[in-house]
């Protein structure tokens, strides 16, 4: 409709819904949808089977048919859309590429790294320097904590080459121990050993990772931490503290775990991360089986809606041709076309606009002169006004190859 347009090109269309819609019962559950549907005709697309031109040349009894069969069509649009499920945010606007930065974030400290590439800093979040080991391996959603899947391992196996130590080896493999280890009182965990720890763990390189995976591998790892009766580990723990030694641990300490084991995982971000995807991945799962269910059904109520409207146009030529008898147009005919409220739908109905506004004005039947100046522009370009009208319904494009479906299918029910 006009009233949903800032100005007479219909390319802006209003924030908010107006006081013509307002007046509407049903305005405020349908306004999203009509503001979609304007937003699309600013923006028309060859797949748009509606033209413009078509329903203007509808009038009176004509008009209400085709308005009423539409109405119908939309009510049906508006029922199937209801019954896809409502997306959180996160899930909402999840692609593949923000699911694949999360995992990579959550393995390596930073989208962009690689097992190969992986450096301390970019796995720990920041340089460790000398910062005692059984400080940095601990549970903590802080800085110089575990804030990733490597920073982990790095604890879990990368032995310790403190001199007041007796260094625990060969807890994950003879690689993972590292050739420099880590010394933390002189040093932090190397970056050559860190990559050697990065590029021990197996690659699923290119393979479809679906949602139940990701759940199997963090309840896994919930399945690996012990407690002491007050705290939880993830390791090797004898007692006091993970500082690599073979007398304390070699592991992930997390503070007050028994207590509360989900809110202490929770400071575990890179974890947190990976459970927060599992949910949003499995929403998605969720909607594409319903849109599978429902996928022929908008095609179907587009073509009902072109075909409303062609019996429409059909008829009313028909009409038209037969208002003309002895040579002489029915008034009825030119009055109906020239009884526009506003100045787009009257100067497309070939009728003059005699105002100052969109809606400040009178439509008016062109004087003859007008005419036949209008007519001789369009025989001699060949060009007819030709504009295509805002879609009745319209749906995203769904993903059907890939684990991560990650376009929303949405209906559009218009008035």
């Amino acid at each position: 409709q006009d009233s949903s347009y800032e100005d007479r090109e219909k390319s802006k269309v209003h924030a908010d819904a107006q006081d013509y819609h307002k007046k509407i019962s049903y305005f405020a559950e349908h306004w999203a949808d009509w503001k979609a549907a304007a937003e699309a005709f600013a923006k028309p697309t060859v797949e748009n089977k509606l033209k413009e031109e078509a329903a203007l040349k509808l009038f009176g009894k004509d008009k209400k048919l085709a308005h009423a069969k539409l109405k119908a069509v939309a009510e049906q649009a508006w029922k199937l859309k209801k019954r896809l499920p409502q997306l959180s945010t996160g899930a909402d606007k999840l692609t593949e590429t923000i699911a694949i930065n999360k995992i990579k974030e959550a393995a390596f400290g930073v989208s962009t790294a690689t097992p190969p590439s992986v450096t301390q800093d970019e796995a720990f979040g920041c340089a460790i320097n000398r910062d005692a080991r059984e400080n940095v391996c601990v549970g903590e959603a802080a800085s110089k904590k575990v804030k990733s899947a490597v920073t982990a391992l790095v604890c879990l196996c990368m032995k310790s080459t403190k001199v007041s130590h007796t260094a625990q080896t060969g807890v994950c493999t003879d690689k993972a121990d590292g050739t420099t280890g880590w010394d933390s009182v002189t040093s932090s965990p190397n970056t050559g050993d860190t990559t050697k720890i990065a590029k021990s763990c197996h690659s699923k390189k290119g393979q479809e990772i679906p949602p139940s995976n990701l759940i199997v591998s963090t309840e896994t790892l919930k399945g690996l931490i012990t407690t002491d009766g007050t705290d939880g580990y993830l390791g090797a723990y004898k007692e006091t503290g993970c500082n690599g030694s073979s007398g304390h641990g070699v592991c992930v300490k997390f503070s007050g775990y028994l207590a509360d084991p989900d809110s202490t995982l929770k400071k575990l971000t890179w974890l947190t991360s990976i459970r927060d995807l599992e949910t949003q991945l499995n929403e998605r799962q969720e909607e594409k089986t319903v849109v599978d269910r429902i996928n022929d059904k908008p095609k179907q109520l587009s073509n009902a809606a072109a075909a409303a409207v062609a019996e429409a146009e059909k008829t009313a030529s028909e009409e038209s041709s037969t208002a003309i008898i002895n040579g002489k147009t029915k008034s009825n005919v030119k009055t109906a076309q020239c009884s526009a409220k506003t100045y787009t739908t009257c100067t497309r109905a070939g009728c003059k606009w005699e105002g100052t506004g969109e809606t400040e004005g009178t439509c008016k039947p062109k004087d003859k002169e007008e005419k036949t100046n209008a007519a001789g522009k369009e025989a001699a370009t060949g060009c007819a006004k030709n504009e295509p009208i805002r879609p009745l319904v319209k749906t995203k494009k769904q993903a059907t190859s890939k684990i991560v479906h990650l376009e929303r299918g949405k209906i559009m029910s218009l008035t």
